[in-house]
Protein backbone atom coordinates (compact mmCIF):
# COMPACT_ATOMS: atom_id res chain seq x y z
CA UNK A 1 0.00 0.00 0.00
CA UNK A 2 2.93 2.36 0.56
CA UNK A 3 3.58 2.41 -3.20
CA UNK A 4 -0.03 3.45 -3.84
CA UNK A 5 0.22 6.18 -1.21
CA UNK A 6 3.43 7.34 -2.90
CA UNK A 7 1.52 7.39 -6.20
CA UNK A 8 -1.20 9.60 -4.67
CA UNK A 9 1.44 11.96 -3.26
CA UNK A 10 3.14 12.18 -6.65
CA UNK A 11 -0.16 12.58 -8.53
CA UNK A 12 -1.17 15.45 -6.24
CA UNK A 13 2.26 17.08 -6.57
CA UNK A 14 2.84 17.05 -2.82
CA UNK A 15 5.68 16.28 -0.51
CA UNK A 16 5.16 13.52 2.05
CA UNK A 17 5.13 16.16 4.80
CA UNK A 18 2.49 18.27 3.05
CA UNK A 19 0.42 15.12 2.42
CA UNK A 20 0.58 14.27 6.14
CA UNK A 21 -0.56 17.79 7.00
CA UNK A 22 -3.48 17.60 4.56
CA UNK A 23 -4.72 14.24 5.81
CA UNK A 24 -4.16 15.41 9.37
CA UNK A 25 -1.68 12.83 10.62
CA UNK A 26 1.74 13.29 12.16
CA UNK A 27 4.53 13.70 9.64
CA UNK A 28 6.48 10.93 11.36
CA UNK A 29 3.61 8.47 10.68
CA UNK A 30 3.77 9.06 6.93
CA UNK A 31 7.57 8.88 7.08
CA UNK A 32 7.37 5.49 8.80
CA UNK A 33 4.82 4.26 6.26
CA UNK A 34 6.90 5.44 3.29
CA UNK A 35 10.07 3.86 4.67
CA UNK A 36 8.27 0.53 5.17
CA UNK A 37 8.74 0.62 8.93
CA UNK A 38 4.96 0.66 9.57
CA UNK A 39 1.92 -0.32 7.56
CA UNK A 40 -0.87 2.24 7.22
CA UNK A 41 -3.63 1.86 9.80
CA UNK A 42 -7.32 1.97 8.97
CA UNK A 43 -7.26 5.47 10.50
CA UNK A 44 -4.70 6.61 7.91
CA UNK A 45 -6.71 5.05 5.07
CA UNK A 46 -9.86 6.75 6.37
CA UNK A 47 -8.10 10.12 6.50
CA UNK A 48 -6.86 9.67 2.92
CA UNK A 49 -10.33 8.83 1.59
CA UNK A 50 -11.94 11.67 3.55
CA UNK A 51 -9.51 14.26 2.17
CA UNK A 52 -9.27 12.76 -1.33
CA UNK A 53 -12.69 11.22 -2.07
CA UNK A 54 -11.79 10.79 -5.75
CA UNK A 55 -9.33 8.04 -4.77
CA UNK A 56 -10.76 4.60 -5.36
CA UNK A 57 -10.79 2.84 -1.98
CA UNK A 58 -10.58 -0.59 -3.60
CA UNK A 59 -7.46 0.48 -5.49
CA UNK A 60 -5.90 1.98 -2.36
CA UNK A 61 -6.54 -1.16 -0.30
CA UNK A 62 -5.87 -3.87 -2.90
CA UNK A 63 -4.24 -2.32 -5.94
CA UNK A 64 -7.14 -3.51 -8.11
CA UNK A 65 -8.81 -1.08 -10.48
CA UNK A 66 -7.84 2.50 -11.19
CA UNK A 67 -6.53 5.08 -8.74
CA UNK A 68 -9.30 7.49 -9.63
CA UNK A 69 -12.72 6.14 -10.14
CA UNK A 70 -16.40 6.32 -9.51
CA UNK A 71 -17.21 4.70 -6.24
CA UNK A 72 -20.69 3.53 -5.38
CA UNK A 73 -22.58 5.82 -3.02
CA UNK A 74 -23.54 2.83 -0.93
CA UNK A 75 -22.13 -0.65 -0.54
CA UNK A 76 -24.66 -3.41 -1.09
CA UNK A 77 -24.72 -5.72 1.93
CA UNK A 78 -28.00 -7.40 1.07
CA UNK A 79 -28.08 -11.16 0.86
CA UNK A 80 -28.45 -12.57 -2.66
CA UNK A 81 -31.97 -13.87 -1.91
CA UNK A 82 -33.20 -10.59 -0.35
CA UNK A 83 -35.13 -8.22 -2.58
CA UNK A 84 -33.24 -4.99 -3.13
CA UNK A 85 -34.77 -1.76 -1.88
CA UNK A 86 -35.81 0.63 -4.58
CA UNK A 87 -34.25 4.06 -4.49
CA UNK A 88 -36.58 6.95 -5.13
CA UNK A 89 -35.77 8.75 -8.35
CA UNK A 90 -37.61 11.82 -7.14
CA UNK A 91 -35.22 14.77 -6.95
CA UNK A 92 -34.79 16.45 -3.59
CA UNK A 93 -34.47 20.23 -3.43
CA UNK A 94 -30.86 21.29 -3.99
CA UNK A 95 -29.71 22.71 -0.64
CA UNK A 96 -26.03 22.79 -1.58
CA UNK A 97 -25.03 24.07 -5.04
CA UNK A 98 -21.80 22.02 -4.91
CA UNK A 99 -23.53 18.74 -4.04
CA UNK A 100 -22.97 17.33 -7.55
CA UNK A 101 -19.24 17.37 -6.81
CA UNK A 102 -19.57 15.09 -3.80
CA UNK A 103 -22.38 12.74 -4.81
CA UNK A 104 -24.70 12.15 -1.87
CA UNK A 105 -22.49 13.87 0.69
CA UNK A 106 -22.91 17.46 1.87
CA UNK A 107 -19.85 19.62 1.29
CA UNK A 108 -18.53 21.43 4.33
CA UNK A 109 -15.72 23.25 2.54
CA UNK A 110 -13.58 23.25 -0.58
CA UNK A 111 -9.87 23.85 -0.26
CA UNK A 112 -7.76 24.67 -3.31
CA UNK A 113 -4.07 23.95 -2.90
CA UNK A 114 -1.60 25.79 -5.10
CA UNK A 115 1.82 24.52 -6.13
CA UNK A 116 3.50 27.25 -4.06
CA UNK A 117 2.02 25.54 -0.94
CA UNK A 118 -0.54 28.28 -0.45
CA UNK A 119 -4.25 27.49 -0.35
CA UNK A 120 -7.67 29.08 -0.37
CA UNK A 121 -10.71 27.76 1.46
CA UNK A 122 -14.29 28.16 0.24
CA UNK A 123 -17.41 27.32 2.25
CA UNK A 124 -20.86 26.89 0.67
CA UNK A 125 -23.38 29.31 2.08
Amino acid sequence: MKDRIAEIISYKGLTASRFADIIDIQRSRISHIMSGRNNPSIEVVTHIIEKFPEINLNWLMTGNGEMLGNQPDMLDFSKPDEPKREVSSQKQPESNPYKHLAGSKDIDRIIVFYKDDSFKEYRPE
